[in-house]
């Protein structure tokens, strides 16, 4: 079996004030790759963080890194590390470097959680077997049901 990880960790936000910096994702996204790769025989993890975090270059990056690696024999392993958010009708968003928040609870360029779910667990589109990991706040609204996808991640 392979076992391939992506691992996203959104340590700079473009919208968001200093003090909404997470200065210590990144070195958090550095240790997970390592320990996959040296104590769990992950043998590919891609890893993006800073200005490389903004969802349109995510997106690209995912598709393409599952694409390419992924088959019915992989262990795909994603793991996410940055800020979750809801919007007004309490679906959840894991935060891009590029997004943005809006008073009226309207969220701007975000990993959709509820696409997240439907095309890695539902679906299946790129691996048999999938491990998805939140470090965020709001991760639980990835198992929310009833939502509805307005944009597509991937």
């Amino acid at each position: 079996m392979n076992k391939f990880a992506f691992l996203i960790g959104v340590d700079q936000y473009q919208h968001l004030p200093a003090d909404r910096q997470l200065p210590y994702v990144a070195e958090d996204v550095r240790q997970m790759s390592e320990v996959l790769q040296k104590v769990c025989g992950f043998s590919i993890c891609e890893s993006i963080t800073g200005e490389e975090a903004n969802v349109r270059k995510l997106s690209i990056k995912l598709r393409e890194f599952c694409r390419q690696q992924c088959d019915p024999n992989t262990l795909l392993l994603l793991y996410f590390s940055g800020h979750g958010f809801l919007d007004e009708d309490r679906n959840g968003y894991l935060g891009c470097y590029d997004t943005e928040i809006y008073d009226e609870g309207l969220v701007q360029r975000a990993i959709e959680m509820r696409n997240l779910k439907e095309k890695f667990l539902e679906r299946k589109l790129f691996a048999r077997q999938v491990l998805i990991i939140l470090d965020s706040c709001y991760s639980g609204a990835f198992f929310a049901k009833g939502q509805t996808s307005s944009e597509d991640f991937l």
